[in-house]
């Protein structure tokens, strides 16, 4: 949301509480951190560029690795000095508790890109079967499917692979053994 001089309502609050060093993290939503981190960085806000990287380090969970890798990922270009720092943590964050972050409506959510990086990262600790699984589950969830594959009419199987397309590369489809390899979409 921005104000009358287009300024995020969440970075004027961290700007002006900033400026007198009295700012608190804690009080902003996962994504928004990184937009202020953009911003106090882009300004030469120390202090505050400190308070965001502690709070994303601090707060990175199971619910909400997914939603911030995202947003990693989004202001790359505008946090070019501390992006590798930002993704990696939560990149390695994700790969490290896959099995329960895959479950998440976070992980659902994420971007097609911040899907590739991740399923392409050596971070991501799952066999490569449940790799393929939570791909297809992603796509389903942004295809709005929700049939078994079996009932899938062929305009959702042309959907689903339209959306899995540029990520089924990444996917080390070999390393999945014959019984799950079966691609009812492909």
């Amino acid at each position: 949301m921005s104000n009358i001089y287009g300024m995020n309502r969440d970075f004027e609050f961290g700007f002006k509480i900033g400026r007198n060093s009295r700012w608190k993290a804690s009080r902003y939503k996962d994504c928004s951190v990184f937009e202020t981190l953009a911003i106090a960085g882009e300004l030469g806000i120390d202090e505050l560029v400190e308070s965001c990287e502690q709070h994303i380090k601090n707060t990175i969970s199971v619910h909400n690795s997914c939603t911030l890798l995202s947003a990693a990922i989004k202001l790359e270009p505008r946090i070019l000095e501390r992006k590798s720092c930002f993704v990696d943590i939560c990149t390695s964050f994700v790969g490290e508790n896959a099995i329960e972050c895959i479950k998440t409506p976070a992980f659902l959510n994420l971007s097609k890109e911040a899907l590739i990086h991740l399923i392409s990262s050596d971070y991501l600790a799952l066999e490569e079967a449940d790799v393929f699984r939570a791909a297809l589950n992603w796509a389903k969830h942004n295809t709005g499917v929700s049939q078994p594959t079996q009932h899938w009419t062929e305009e959702e199987r042309a959907r689903i692979s339209q959306q899995l397309s540029g990520v089924i590369n990444h996917i080390r489809i070999l390393l999945i053994d014959s019984q799950s390899r079966r691609v009812p979409f492909l």
